[in-house]
């Protein structure tokens, strides 16, 4: 099968997306399928690139373009890209503010169809629209109600074979446009090396947070119930920050070191280093909403090394939709039941291995369908 995969930037590790995109598209080349990918809005760079880009040993043949220049430029280019290599599939990879500064990404409807005449269109839903969330304020929800027309009017135009969101809740969302929405659960971006190691070692729990800390989360209770569950248990407890974490690392800080836990800040981190730490510690710690953890990459990345996961976010939900997301792994925390949890029922932890998503991504193609809304 040949694929193109289009999507907004491929600088290493500075965007979440394209470093997806990489990775997904090496595992396809291992597998036996021709891949390429444009990146079509890259604000990592100041010129146009073609080149070859390599991770876990293996390499995949990419071509950047500057976000600076004009649009009709860079799609123009992509085109004769597409052509030279005639693909089968063309697979946009979305995410609404990837494509424009502000989020409307207006071009892409009327550009995207052009780009490969005669290729089947494949569209994976990394994020949809703004102001989802019912308690959003109005100029979420305008920003949001512009977008999601985007949304719908690029899927009218491209009339995308298949398409994929690794939220189930964005799923129901495109639904309810018209048109199937198939599930492709996310893989983590940081690969498993280490020897893995659970449970307190030496009287110590450690937890890990790795990514971006949200606000709004419950720390002071949370940290609170925890520091009542380590005194009850004659336990001590380590809390790891990595990566980029935010202002909001300082407040989780100053609550854990004020009840009694050794805290160490870490910043960015090599792979290496990373997998390391999620393998050897007890319990992940994620302030994402609990039905948007699925599309979360740490979180993913917790999970390949088997590593349960902790939410402690503000609570977040949509209205008029079934607000289901996937628990297992997860240990949503509320007011009262952290030792509940840490003492809890062991829950399965989803196998999401980059090898069997990418077998799962390619079955979709091969049996690919899709439904027009009514409009």
């Amino acid at each position: 099968m040949k694929i193109i995969f289009i999507c907004s930037s491929l600088e290493y590790s500075k965007d979440g997306v394209g470093d997806y995109t990489r990775r997904l598209s090496i595992e396809l080349i291992r597998i036996g399928h021709l891949v390429k990918i444009i990146a079509i809005n890259d604000k990592f760079i100041r010129q146009r690139l073609v080149q070859i880009q390599k991770i876990e040993g293996g390499d995949v043949e990419v071509i950047r373009f500057p976000s600076f220049l004009p649009v009709d430029e860079r799609f123009a280019d992509a085109k004769k890209f597409i052509s030279s290599f005639s693909p089968q599939w063309i697979s946009l990879q979305f995410v609404v503010f990837g494509y424009h500064r502000k989020g409307l990404p207006f071009h892409l409807i009327s550009r995207l169809k052009k780009l490969g005449k005669d290729a089947k269109w494949h569209i994976m839903f990394h994020e949809l629209w703004t102001g989802m969330e019912a308690h959003s304020n109005i100029k979420l929800q305008i920003l949001g109600a512009i977008q999601k027309y985007i949304i719908k009017r690029l899927l009218v135009t491209s009339n995308p074979t298949v398409i994929h969101t690794q939220t189930r809740i964005y799923q129901q969302q495109v639904s309810k446009l018209g048109f199937e929405c198939l599930y492709l659960p996310l893989f983590s971006n940081i690969s498993t090396r280490a020897i893995i190691s659970r449970g307190p070692k030496n009287g110590v729990v450690k937890f890990v947070m790795f990514g971006s800390i949200h606000p709004g989360a419950p720390v002071i209770e949370f940290v609170e119930e925890l520091k009542a569950y380590l005194r009850n248990y004659n336990l001590k407890g380590q809390l790891t920050i990595i990566g980029r974490a935010g202002s909001e690392q300082n407040l989780w800080k100053k609550h854990c070191v004020e009840s009694g836990l050794v805290v160490s800040i870490m910043g960015e981190q090599s792979e290496s280093i990373i997998s390391n730490i999620l393998s050897t510690s007890s319990y992940g710690i994620s302030t994402t909403p609990f039905l948007l953890l699925e599309k979360s990459g740490t979180v993913a990345a917790m999970f390949e090394n088997r590593l349960s996961v902790i939410c402690v976010a503000k609570q977040w939900f949509v209205k008029s939709l079934k607000n289901a997301g996937s628990s297992d792994g997860i240990f949503e925390y509320k007011k009262g039941n952290l030792t509940s949890i840490l003492n809890g029922v062991e829950k399965t932890l989803p196998v999401r291995d980059i090898t069997s998503i990418a077998h799962q991504f390619v079955e979709s193609l091969s049996n690919g369908f899709n439904r027009k809304p009514d409009i």
